[in-house]
């Protein structure tokens, strides 16, 4: 598969029968970066690919979906509150230490993805905290065999490319900050 960066997006071309392409910009790779919890490009790209939202993870009702509580999730952490729709228990049963990871989890699980595990996300956080995170590339779970992961680091190997990611992961971020309200009469 061929892996280039044109025109601001990340290309993934599929090149044989069967294989997954991919044409993402980077305000997606950050967006889908936080919401899921991965750790790397490579780890995310794979994500966008094999992610398929399970039947019922809609509701037309509502218009929640598979994404909802990993935004709500976020929007919480950024304002320090707890959210309230955020279950600690995951569908396997194993109780998450952390309500991001949980609601993380949740999102995951209804894009067919697998959830992320209490031991993986404290290995994955204590390799970022460390500065490990670059020579060890830590993962969350993400099957990465559907992208070329080294192509992937090559391209975002550069200051530019990081500078790019950097500001879209910032603005998505700041996307979900609290409003000031306005309390005038």
């Amino acid at each position: 598969m061929q892996t280039v960066f044109e025109g601001g997006n990340l290309v993934i071309r599929a090149e044989t029968e069967g294989e997954r392409g991919l044409v993402c910009g980077m305000d997606a790779i950050a967006a889908w970066r936080a919401l899921l919890g991965t750790t790397s490009v490579a780890e995310t790209c794979a994500a966008m690919m094999q992610a398929r939202e399970s039947a019922g993870s809609y509701d037309p009702q509502t218009g929640r979906n598979a994404y909802t509580t990993a935004y709500e999730g976020l929007e919480a952490a950024l304002s320090d509150t707890a959210a309230e729709s955020v279950s600690m228990m995951s569908d396997s049963g194993e109780v998450q230490d952390d309500p991001m990871t949980a609601a993380r989890n949740r999102t995951r699980t209804a894009l067919g993805l697998p959830p992320i595990t209490n031991d993986a996300d404290a290995a994955v956080q204590t390799a970022m905290l460390s500065g490990e995170a670059a020579n060890a590339t830590p993962t969350t779970g993400i099957d990465t065999d559907c992208v070329d992961a080294k192509a992937i680091g090559r391209l975002f190997d550069t200051d530019e490319m990081r500078a790019d990611l950097d500001e879209c992961e910032e603005r998505f971020y700041q996307s979900l900050m609290p409003r000031p309200q306005n309390n005038q009469q």
